[in-house]
């Protein structure tokens, strides 16, 4: 369920895109529900998506109301107050007074960048390129020297010369003849004129 904009954010992230978006369609990135304000393709790159701010109006999962934290679940596409199995989306600045599962809120788009339920957190930049080039290594198990196989000869045996230089030349007769044929055809349409002699020469 899509998450829709009615205030602008006050930052928006360039991004490259790994699947199809939509308008208010949700792309969790880093443990923060980042949200679409565009339709785009995957493959697309520097495509803005809402990093930070804004207001949304979305769906409750179960009881919310002004002022409570919240988060995003992309198993539901609904806004609730259980972390388990969600992302934190925010402050919910509208509810009403009877909301409940399906009600409409609205949410200040408000990340810290945390899933309570692993306790887990955004990592720093130098984390995380830590972690990039850890999982880079250990993806080798040291073994990729052992894995290159020997490029295949390439050199040709004097019957193969023979063989694929036969294949050329009757190759180049077909062409020789079918543009016989065609030049032949064009001056019997009266498309193309006979050379007279001693033309070209």
């Amino acid at each position: 369920m899509a998450l829709y904009k009615i205030a602008d954010p006050v930052l928006i992230r360039n991004a490259k895109l790994a699947v199809d978006i939509r308008p208010g369609d949700v792309i969790i990135t880093g443990n923060r529900p980042e949200i679409s304000s565009v339709r785009a393709f995957a493959g697309d790159d520097n495509v803005g998506l809402e990093y930070f701010g804004g207001v949304y109006e979305g769906v409750a999962d179960g009881s919310l109301a002004k002022g409570d934290e919240c988060y995003y679940n992309p198993t539901t596409g609904k806004v609730t107050k259980t972390a388990a199995g969600a992302y934190h989306l925010g402050v919910v600045l509208f509810a009403p007074a009877d909301c409940a599962d399906g009600s409409e809120i609205k949410i200040l788009h408000f990340p810290n960048g945390t899933q309570l339920t692993s306790g887990s957190t955004q990592p720093t930049p130098a984390t995380a390129v830590e972690q990039t080039q850890d999982t880079l290594t250990d993806s080798t198990g040291g073994t990729a020297s052992t894995t290159l196989a020997a490029p295949a000869s390439t050199d040709y045996t004097t019957a193969e010369l023979k063989n694929i230089i036969a294949s050329i030349a009757a190759q180049l007769a077909k062409a020789k003849t079918d543009t016989a044929a065609i030049i032949s055809a064009l001056q019997t349409a009266g498309l193309m004129a006979e050379a007279e002699e001693g033309e070209g020469g």
